[in-house]
């Protein structure tokens, strides 16, 4: 019943769950981000960090508590990354970083 309440709740106004689906891959994305700061050896500029979101991310598609969330569980695949895993995955996070102005 839960599923298929979510599924209405998505379909009922579709360029509003996209809006939704749209918010949640971004911050997906930034959680991702930000949780591979330390993990990857990267410093960022806390202004720029400021500055993306709030020119990104519409106040009313972000709670911090999604975020935080979102930031530990990446912390959390992190954690079984192999060697190579752990590169390529610090490769790709730091170019999008580096585009997005985050790196020091």
């Amino acid at each position: 019943m839960k599923r298929i309440l979510c599924l209405v709740a998505l379909t009922a106004n579709p360029a509003h769950a996209m809006d939704d689906i749209e918010a949640m891959v971004l911050l997906g994305n930034l959680a991702s981000l930000l949780a591979a700061e330390e993990f990857c050896g990267m410093s960022y500029s806390q202004p720029a960090i400021e500055n993306w979101v709030t020119e990104n991310v519409p106040p009313e598609r972000i709670e911090a508590t999604q975020l935080h969330m979102g930031v530990k569980g990446h912390e959390m695949m992190q954690e079984g990354m192999s060697a190579s895993t752990k590169t390529a995955h610090c490769a790709a996070a730091r170019q999008t970083a580096t585009l997005y102005g985050f790196v020091n």
